[in-house]
């Protein structure tokens, strides 16, 4: 997994300031998301080959630091209807009423 991540596109475009600036995501410790045969649990069989990657993401972003916390952060590798793997994260989120719209 680490070494998907080291070329993740992602992980790059934000690093460089390019894209959703701002917005954090949670340490990824499952396996890669994307390139199923459908149905299975097996990575891309067909002729294209393509290599497992992490298509499916959660980006969050607050006002303030410390404002989210990461409860959970994973996918669901029991669906087995597509090509990906959903992915989901549950959040604890601090709201101040009447600052926060």
């Amino acid at each position: 997994m680490s070494s998907l991540l080291k070329h993740d596109h992602l992980n790059e475009a934000k690093n460089n300031g390019s894209i959703f600036l701002g917005f954090k995501e949670h340490t990824i410790d499952f396996l890669p998301t994307y390139k199923f045969d459908i149905g299975t649990d097996t990575y891309d069989t067909s002729a294209k080959q393509r290599i497992p990657s992490y298509t499916d993401r959660v980006l969050f972003k607050s006002q303030c630091e410390g404002d989210v916390r990461v409860l959970r952060y994973d996918s669901c590798p029991v669906l087995k209807t597509s090509d990906h793997r959903p992915v989901f994260g549950i959040f604890e989120v601090k709201i101040r009423p009447g600052s926060d719209e």
